[in-house]
């Protein structure tokens, strides 16, 4: 094999082996919540914290949590297989659904709360509302979820599963014009 080749095929395989590592470690912060967390595994063999730690003698898949009252969900440890995983959510939530990345039945979860922000008081207006004369329709909602678009937004993670793709493309490509010219 001459040099040009040893080069070609070393190409190939560096373009390859970067699109097979990122497209799995995208799926995997995709795969975090939905609603935008951040995520750090731990040690094999490691627990949660043991405050407020809920043991799931069952191991479900997932578990759906809501927050006590006057508090919100900012995160959780959950302890599912052999490591735990740390999530910190972007946004605090009243109710979640913890799925661990592994997939693997959940042993114990300790989750992590903070204050619910205070209701703002709604100013009152003295000013009477005028009366429609017309009936005015109301938008139909086919989910019932009406958040559920909101939390869709495309995040970082789709641009890196591109540059995988292309990544791993492009040595598919190289490959296939090599042995084109073979």
């Amino acid at each position: 094999m001459n040099r040009t080749k040893r080069l070609s095929a070393l190409g190939v395989a560096v373009l390859l082996a970067g699109g097979l590592t990122v497209v799995p470690a995208t799926i995997a912060s995709a795969a975090v919540g939905g609603l935008g967390a951040t995520l750090a595994t731990g040690q094999n063999g490691q627990v949660c914290p043991e405050e407020g730690k809920v043991e799931t003698p069952d191991g479900p898949l997932e578990v759906t949590v809501t927050a006590p009252e006057g508090e919100l969900i900012s995160g959780y440890c959950v302890k599912a297989g052999e490591g735990i995983e740390e999530v910190t959510l972007d946004d605090p939530v009243a109710k979640y659904t913890i799925v661990p990345t592994s997939g693997k039945e959940i042993s114990h979860y300790t989750l992590f709360f903070v204050p619910a922000p205070s209701p703002t008081p709604t100013p009152t207006d003295s000013t009477p509302t005028p009366t429609p004369t017309e009936p005015t329709e109301t938008p139909k909602v086919v989910d019932g979820d009406r958040d559920m678009l909101a939390r869709t937004g495309v995040g970082p993670e789709v641009g890196y599963a591109l540059i995988a793709l292309a990544l791993a493309g492009g040595g598919i490509a190289v490959l296939a014009l090599r042995r084109h010219r073979a």
